[in-house]
Parts: C-alpha cells; sequence; structure tokens
C-alpha cells in the first residue's frame, strides 16, 4: 500500500486547472445551499442542537472528498442514520441534553472505529459502483446491531453500579 492510496488528493493536484477549481467552486456552493439545510434538518431529527448538523454537512464532505470516498455515494448525514441515532439515544438521555449529546458524539467516533478498517479492504472499489441505498442498509444495519448491543452493555453496567452502591 503506497502514499497515494490512502491519501488520494496527493495525485489530484496535477490534475488541477483554472477551468477545474470554477467548476468545482460552482458545484461546492451549489451542493451547500442544498446540504446546509438538510444538515440542520437531520440534526433535529436526530435529537441534536441544529449546528451540529452544520458542522455534520461540512466537514463530513471534505474528508470525503480528501480521501477518496465513492463519487458516487452520500458521504454525510441521512435521514435514516438521524433517526437511528435518535431511536438508539433516546431512551438513554433527554434529546438535546449535554448527555444526549455526549452519547452521540460517542455512538458517532464508536461508528467512525468501526468504519475505518474497511477502508483496506480490497472490495472497495466494487462498493464504490453499488447502490447507494443497498450500501447504506448494510452499514445502518451493521452499525444498528452494533450499538444497540453496546447500548445494551452500556446498560447494564450502569444497572450494576447502581445495584451495587
Amino acid at each position: 500500500m503506497n502514499l497515494h492510496s490512502i491519501f488520494p488528493f496527493l495525485q489530484w493536484f496535477k490534475l488541477i486547472t483554472k477551468e477545474s477549481v470554477k467548476a468545482d467552486l460552482i458545484a461546492g456552493f451549489t451542493g451547500a445551499v442544498i446540504v446546509l439545510p438538510q444538515g440542520v434538518a437531520f440534526a433535529t431529527i436526530a435529537g441534536l442542537p441544529p449546528e451540529f448538523g452544520l458542522y455534520t454537512a461540512m466537514v463530513t464532505p471534505i474528508i470525503a472528498a480528501l480521501f477518496g470516498s465513492s463519487r458516487h455515494l452520500i458521504s454525510g448525514p441521512t435521514t435514516a442514520i438521524s433517526i437511528v441515532v435518535f431511536a438508539a439515544i433516546s431512551n438513554h438521555a433527554e434529546p438535546g441534553s449535554a448527555e444526549f449529546i455526549s452519547l452521540a458524539l460517542t455512538l458517532t467516533f464508536l461508528s467512525g472505529i468501526h468504519n475505518f478498517p474497511f477502508c483496506f479492504v480490497l472490495f472497495v472499489p466494487v462498493v464504490n459502483f453499488s447502490s447507494s441505498f443497498c450500501v447504506h442498509l448494510f452499514h445502518l444495519l451493521k452499525k444498528l446491531i452494533t450499538y444497540l448491543l453496546t447500548l445494551h452493555r452500556l446498560n447494564d453496567s450502569r444497572n450494576d453500579l447502581h445495584h451495587h452502591s
């Protein structure tokens, strides 16, 4: 595995032209008009303050673009992921509270840790051309099972602590 496979944006510098920068800026502004309001809505659906939607809508596509995510799939929040986050956490903390935000950030971090090894799997080029729905469904089900089990274990641990004190 060479440096260009880990950081594909290093190869792109020689492809940058005045026309490509102009086209990228237009595409970026056009995307922002759609993605930023969606991010606010997705954060609200997830039970988070609206500014978290703005952060997610801005940071996720930049990281996805730099590290060569699929040009065909969605990067960033979706309605389904927002609903799963809300459903997984809302029984454990009041939506919008500091504890809820902490749990959501923990869930997000665990999701990233869980998905990181898939960056190095050899079949990633095949996934890049798979249906967005199929890929999201696979990841959603995988994450849902993992996090529901994790939250169940955390809840059991919390109950054990309360019973022993």
